[in-house]
């Protein structure tokens, strides 16, 4: 069993190794192309344009596997995912490192613990550390958006009153901002200069950009083009409550930094610990994890130690 297992990781591993050479392997003219075709119309209506000539919507490269994920909602959810985390990848590669870091755990637990069972459970949780690592670069990278969104609206605000029209200031904005604000807003540019109405590009962009201030941007710029108003006045008034929410958000952050690194402490002491044990005395180490009863031990402290991580967190997320 534990042979077969060995052959289908090695097995897994090749094929990730292959697919990463692959990715390297283009140029970078190539790369851009791929990745201007894929943001194009990431989300929208269907109907509106025939996406199959804009942008590479296959889910892997593999054509049963990119068969198998479409009947699945969840894969446009992890292509969205992917997509706001600024990776590159198909959701065909993140599944397959999520089976291969499940089964690289298992396989060490199997071998060290003689427990298929205990190997099973965690490998199930270990299994999530890659989905978990792109939701930390998607935060991120939402977060580096939303922070450089009132410069943004500033430019946009000097545009306007210099007369430029609004698709003159996205572009403006597209060219003159940083990453990933440059990328998004070029994007609803290019929509709309492609011949979609701007208010289906501003949604699209909220549906791409997970972001709270920008769909107060969005808002307010449909129900001026509805109603009628001073557009520059209002972006500049949207960019000073923007500006003023992160200052509050910086301040819940200052005065929750102590629990943030008390969370961090605890959640770190415990396996620096066991690694300075095993360093120290290896036997001791190994005779406990190969004991049914340091076995059972170990499951209570590695769940008690996930629900006071998950508890910490709870109490020091305070939205604004």
């Amino acid at each position: 069993m534990l042979a077969l297992i060995a052959a289908l990781f090695v097995f897994l591993a090749c094929v990730v190794g292959f697919y990463a050479w692959r990715s390297t392997t283009l140029s970078e003219g190539q790369k851009r192309i791929q990745d201007q075709l894929r943001r194009i119309s990431m989300v929208g209506k269907e109907d509106t344009l025939d996406r199959a000539i804009l942008r590479d919507k296959r889910l892997s490269d593999i054509t049963f596997i990119d068969r198998f994920l479409g009947a699945f909602p969840m894969a446009r959810d992890l292509e969205l995912l992917l997509y706001q985390a600024g990776l590159n990848w198909r959701v065909g590669t993140l599944i397959l490192l999520m089976v291969v870091t499940g089964s690289f755990v298992f396989m060490l637990c199997a071998t060290l613990l003689q427990r298929p069972l205990v190997g099973i459970a965690l490998g199930a949780m270990c299994a999530f550390i890659p989905y978990s690592w792109v939701r930390g670069k998607k935060n991120k990278r939402m977060d580096q958006f939303s922070e450089e969104l009132p410069d943004s609206l500033d430019l946009m605000t000097s545009a306007l009153r210099a007369g430029l029209s609004f698709p003159a200031a996205l572009q403006l904005v597209a060219q003159e901002s940083p990453e990933p604000l440059a990328q998004e807003f070029a994007v609803t540019f290019d929509e709309q200069n492609l011949g979609l109405d701007i208010k289906e590009a501003l949604v699209n962009l909220t549906e791409r950009v997970e972001s709270v201030d920008l769909r107060f941007f969005v808002t307010a710029v449909i129900i001026q083009r509805e109603t009628g108003g001073n557009l520059a006045e209002i972006m500049e008034s949207i960019a000073r409550i923007i500006r003023e929410r992160f200052r509050i958000l910086g301040d819940v952050k200052s005065r929750s930094a102590h629990g943030r690194m008390t969370g961090m402490i605890l959640s770190i002491l415990p396996v620096a610990l066991g690694l300075l044990i095993a360093l120290m005395a290896p036997d001791y180490m190994l005779t406990f994890l190969r004991d049914p009863a340091g076995q059972k031990m170990l499951m209570v402290c590695i769940v008690l130690q996930v629900m006071g991580y998950l508890w910490i967190r709870k109490v020091i997320q305070i939205k604004v």
